[in-house]
């Protein structure tokens, strides 16, 4: 169908506010002046989105499924793409499951779906141009370095938020990797290794692996992320003293929301959560499926109050299916009258 005409300033007023509609719908009724099937597209997309009636709603999504089957955009960026007025705004490269693979025979699309010499493509792709979203997945050890490069290198200034996936071992290279604008950061990988992170712009950083190693809290303890308002880690009931002491002595000014899921807590990691700085500024702290190990022990909610009033601005403290007994909730939450207290 050709390639969709460019208006600078049009397109310099939805990237200073992607979600006004009616700035897309001034592009849209501008590209349909010039006969671009995309305009039509992005009408139909923003109507989607405003219609209240679930019938409307369908029809709509059947007349844009039409216009952008002439675009070409399954076939272009993948099976589990995402369209938002008329562009594709969340895309996945990966290994493809086989329940997938049995339902598509002979399709020439999965055979290359986890090749990494996609993702240049992608990003390139003029229906990606405000792409915002964008996970990759490895069914081996992670090439993270040489995707980041890509990524770096070529992705739209609308790219906020990046999933790394890998089954097996995967490692992020230290520096300045990662694009400037990107916000959000996850990472999943069987057996992980790191390096000291440099993104003054990330808000969220999401890690989950099999285990943390001492190396890999060293490197995030070492990252400079002064932006960083949310850190989540996840791993598979693995103790976190050892690993604990880079992560307490982090300088991240900004995190009001921290997460430790499926780890081994003693009453001497709370003590020296309590005793640390990067639970001075907290709203929000999720222990949820941690484990520790003596959950009728009064010093588990000793230390938990502990860290509790550490953070002056608390809220919300999260010990579900921690296995705690409902005296000790009860006990929490006496003590804690000011924090909702999830269990």
């Amino acid at each position: 169908m050709g390639s969709t005409p460019r208006h600078v300033q049009l397109e310099a007023a939805i990237a200073a506010a992607p979600a006004d509609a009616e700035r897309w719908l001034v592009y849209a009724d501008w590209l349909l002046q010039q006969g671009a099937p995309r305009g039509e597209l992005i009408r139909l997309d923003v109507e989607v989105a405003r219609s209240d009636e679930a019938a409307r709603r369908d029809t709509l999504r059947q007349h844009a499924a039409a216009v952008a089957a002439s675009l070409a955009f399954d076939r272009a960026l993948g099976p589990s793409s995402r369209r938002t007025f008329g562009f594709v705004t969340s895309a996945t490269l990966g290994y493809a499951a086989l329940d997938f693979v049995a339902e598509h025979p002979g399709d020439d699309f999965l055979a290359g779906d986890a090749r990494l010499e996609r993702l240049g493509p992608l990003l390139s792709h003029e229906d990606a141009r405000y792409l915002e979203e964008l996970s990759l997945q490895t069914a081996g050890p992670g090439d993270w370095a040489t995707a980041l490069e890509l990524v770096r290198a070529r992705a739209p200034a609308s790219l906020r938020r990046l999933s790394l996936y890998a089954r097996q071992s995967a490692e992020l290279p230290a520096g300045e990797v990662l694009p400037p604008a990107l916000r959000a950061l996850r990472l999943e990988a069987g057996q992980l290794g790191a390096e000291a992170l440099r993104a003054p712009g990330l808000h969220v950083l999401d890690v989950e692996a099999a285990g943390f190693e001492p190396w890999v809290t060293d490197a995030l303890g070492a990252s400079e992320l002064p932006a960083l308002s949310t850190l989540r880690l996840s791993a598979r009931y693995t103790p976190l003293a050892p690993a604990l002491r880079p992560l307490l002595a982090a300088r991240w000014p900004a995190l009001a929301h921290l997460a430790l899921h499926g780890l081994v807590l003693w009453p001497e990691d709370l003590r020296a959560l309590a005793r640390s700085g990067v639970v001075a500024r907290l709203v929000s702290l999720d222990f949820s499926f941690s484990v520790f190990p003596e959950p009728d022990s009064p010093l588990v909610v000793t230390g938990l109050t502990a860290v509790a009033r550490a953070a002056p601005h608390l809220a919300r403290l999260d010990v579900s299916g921690c296995a705690l007994p409902p005296a000790s909730l009860a006990a929490l939450g006496e003590a804690l009258p000011g924090v909702t207290v999830d269990g």
